[in-house]
């Protein structure tokens, strides 16, 4: 049976941050900072668009670069033989899949700490206008259902942009999407990364705190199914 997708009953715009300036117009516009984006059924404000913290992308976007880069080697060869002027090499630093984070911040909770999440730079996302529709009893977007299908945590599944879905950068907790701070308690997991495989190993972290405990019970979980090691033992810092 075909899901339909959600989609708020309100107009929106759609928001590229690899959209050009000059090209706005009345359906699509350059995602900016403080932009409102809609994520969770829930309006979220753009604090900051920032590139990925190192110049080592994670495996889907550097997979998607090499692809890039590949084809345009091939439509270069074919200019060549049929005497046409070569293109030049693309910029990394200009690739339209090329990673960057967001910051974004709860609009019905304007003093919750800010969430992390990393995105392909032509991921389309949906932009409200300054004043929006929310339902009083749940503060989800309309059509909402009071809390159901509410994003409950682990890994999101691709949607768009060539499978690459919205992932927790290297850094935060992948309970919450908060960064993890110097001297915070931490919960770590060695090996692969069973939500997040891109950022390789031993990069399976989380909040030491109760916020994130079912998140942690949870990749605890599929963490002991995987591996089956003799221990539970995870280790704190």
């Amino acid at each position: 049976m075909q899901v339909r997708r959600w989609l708020p009953d309100q107009p929106t715009r759609i928001g590229r941050h690899d959209w050009p300036d000059e090209g706005d117009n009345g359906t699509h516009m350059r995602l900016r900072a403080g932009s409102i984006v809609v994520l969770d059924r829930q309006g979220w404000r753009i604090l900051e668009i920032n590139g990925y913290p190192s110049n080592w992308w994670p495996d889907s976007y550097e997979k998607a670069w090499r692809d890039h880069v590949e084809l345009w080697w091939h439509a270069n060869e074919l200019r060549r033989a049929n005497n046409q002027a070569v293109k030049p090499a693309p910029e990394r630093a200009e690739f339209y899949k090329r990673p960057v984070v967001l910051v974004l911040r709860n609009e019905n909770l304007p003093r919750s700490t800010p969430k992390h999440w990393c995105a392909p730079a032509s991921h389309d996302w949906r932009v409200l206008p300054e004043h929006y529709a929310v339902c009083r009893a749940c503060g989800e977007l309309p059509p909402c259902h009071h809390g159901e299908y509410r994003w409950e945590g682990g890994p999101r599944w691709p949607e768009q942009d060539g499978g690459i879905p919205l992932m927790v950068p290297e850094g935060c907790c992948m309970g919450c999407a908060e960064p993890i701070r110097p001297r915070v308690r931490t919960v770590r997991f060695p090996g692969p990364n069973l939500w997040y495989p891109d950022l390789g190993e031993d990069t399976a972290v989380f909040h030491a705190r109760t916020a994130c405990a079912d998140q942690v019970d949870r990749y605890r979980m599929q963490w002991q199914a995987e591996y089956n090691p003799r221990s539970s033992a995870h280790t704190a810092t």
